[in-house]
């Protein structure tokens, strides 16, 4: 991929970074492909971020055939050394203090963020429907008990290690990270795993914030997640919620009319003219709110415009409307 560089440590760590207008790092583990996707380590999360303008670490859980949770083989631990202390020289880097830290994923990459974050300190973890028994999850499908092999050599021991891992976090966890957590009750791995975690928080009385949503089954946390984690990230980053704005469309026989409203007055707009899958025209950022554009037998064309909203800080928010 682009960009992709190599951390050299113990071990080699692959890792991408953008550089952003904020205070804050975000970094973002990887989850499981699908057991026949041609490539079985990916970055996650990339396209979902690319217009939020913060510094941003993507780091490939590249040890083992599918990847490894970053802990490689957990008896010598070197894969879990390399990858911290692959976080730490980027913040040291850029400047920025752990608090202001963010580690997130989903799945494998959920779980991978809230070990790291938990045990480590960091400021904030937003993890999608984590693994937290993972050798019990490992073991449970066929696919991926080569991947407790690799990390745990099948020693009894070190797979009651491995399934431990998450929760004796909690046990010094002092209550300094900031803990976001994203699911659905469509997902198996919610009763399984996560909600008998959240009951052990509870217990001690640690806070966290949990998001409930409606995806379908875990295949399906990333599509979802992708959404939620932008909009966490910018309240975190920058104080507030994502900026509102609605475009109206009225259509003529041989145009097409917009406004926009919007709530802030330093946005600007940007809008893309799709007619039956082709753009036909793009007009760049202002805050030009009302126009028009001419669009020949309206009635008969399928009409897509993306409108972009750039805010003061780089970031940029994107709407789809079929008119």
């Amino acid at each position: 991929m682009d960009g992709e560089e190599i951390f050299h440590s113990h071990e080699e760590i692959k890792f991408i970074r953008f550089d952003g207008a904020s205070e804050k790092l975000v970094v973002v583990f990887s989850g499981f492909n699908g057991p026949d996707a041609e490539r079985q380590q990916s970055y996650n999360y990339v396209r979902s971020l690319k217009n939020l303008n913060v510094n941003k670490l993507y780091i490939l859980d590249n040890h083992g055939r599918r990847g490894s949770y970053y802990l490689g083989n957990i008896k010598d631990g070197t894969v879990e050394k390399s990858v911290f202390e692959l976080i730490e020289f980027q913040r040291k880097e850029l400047e920025i203090t752990r608090d202001n830290v963010i580690l997130c994923g989903s799945s494998k990459g959920g779980s991978a963020a809230l070990y790291f974050g938990l045990k480590y300190g960091y400021g904030e973890v937003i993890s999608g429907a984590p693994q937290i028994q993972i050798a019990d999850y490992l073991a449970s499908l066929e696919h991926t008990q080569q991947t407790l092999s690799h990390i745990t050599d099948d020693v009894p021991m070190l797979v009651s290690e491995l399934n431990n891992l998450i929760e004796n976090q909690i046990i010094a966890f002092s209550g300094k990270t900031e803990l976001t957590f994203f699911s659905s009750h469509n997902d198996w791995q919610y009763k399984v795993h996560l909600l008998p975690f959240l009951k052990k928080l509870d217990d001690i009385n640690l806070t966290y914030s949990l998001e409930i949503s409606d995806y379908p089954s875990h295949g399906q946390v990333g599509t979802y997640f992708g959404y939620f984690l932008f909009n966490t990230i910018y309240k975190s980053a920058f104080g507030k919620e994502i900026p509102e704005s609605k475009t109206v469309f009225t259509k003529y026989s041989d145009r097409l009319k917009y406004s926009t409203e919007a709530l802030e007055d330093e946005l600007e707009f940007a809008y893309y003219f799709q007619v039956d899958n082709e753009v036909i025209e793009k007009r760049w950022y202002s805050k030009d709110l009302v126009g028009e554009i001419q669009i020949l037998d309206l009635e008969n064309k399928n009409v897509i415009v993306d409108v972009f909203v750039r805010d003061v800080n780089g970031n940029i928010m994107v709407s789809n409307y079929s008119v």
